[in-house]
């Protein structure tokens, strides 16, 4: 897919919150794995059904071309807080919650809106788990991935959604992969101490996901289906594509 996209509508937004359901659906079991191994092992299960709730409500509405982003996200916020249990439920939740703040009003996402988007779910991030980077969680995706956000579009004038995903992708499963080595400082995970070392953050795969089911579903995917992981450590070795969307 070669066309440049410098904008999307509501309709194609709420196209890409659908695919992170089927995406989180699709790897449940080995986000559910990853949690396992320093958790609870339940965060693929809560995550997927929050997103699934989504997915459930968009469905249903025949007014979504109509809405605005910022009631989009809004909405799925709280979708995803009444239905998602765990530590990830008012983690995530609030995320889009923050995230929906940035684009009130507004029935069309432009590249540069991804500065306040990422930058407030970061904020949002830090503010419910009081996590920074090095603690191993999702904050040591999304930190370096909102940096480097700010970082490309605010340098490259021209840049599209899908170079700008491109890039992200990237980012993002290099310092996903630097989560293996960390030692957990917050959560359940941290009561594990040096046990923790060693192990794929499952809320770090998570946001690498989200990131990819944005870049797939603006290349005409649904997202893709982690196939092949170590089970050591938990890194991604393989991946498939899920399905098109055209």
């Amino acid at each position: 897919m070669n066309e440049k996209i410098y904008s999307i509508d509501s309709k194609k937004f709420c196209e890409i919150l659908m695919n992170i359901a089927e995406c989180f659906s699709a790897n449940e079991e080995y986000l559910n794995w990853l949690d396992g191994q320093i958790g609870d092992g339940d965060f693929g299960t809560n995550v997927g059904r929050g997103f699934r709730k989504i997915r459930d409500l968009l469905q249903q509405r025949k007014d979504v071309e109509q809405l605005d982003i910022g009631t989009i996200l809004h909405e799925a916020a709280m979708q995803f807080m009444q239905v998602s249990g765990g530590a990830s439920g008012p983690l995530i939740g609030m995320m889009l919650l923050e995230a929906s703040k940035t684009m009130k009003g507004k029935k069309m996402v432009y590249v540069n809106d991804f500065i306040d988007m990422f930058s407030s779910m970061l904020r949002a991030a830090k503010l419910i788990g009081g996590a920074e980077v090095g603690d191993k969680t999702i904050v040591d995706v999304l930190q370096p991935v909102a940096d480097e956000v700010k970082n490309i579009v605010e340098k490259e004038k021209d840049i599209d959604m899908v170079k700008l995903f491109e890039l992200l992708i990237q980012v993002a499963r290099m310092h996903l992969e630097k989560t293996i080595s960390m030692r957990a400082r917050k959560g359940r995970a941290s009561y594990l101490g040096e046990r923790s070392v060693g192990k794929q953050d499952p809320g770090a795969t998570a946001m690498y996901l989200i990131i990819r089911t944005f870049y797939e579903t603006l290349n005409g995917r649904k997202g893709i289906k982690i196939v092949e992981y170590s089970k050591s450590t938990g890194a991604i070795i393989r991946e498939e594509y899920l399905a098109t969307t055209k």
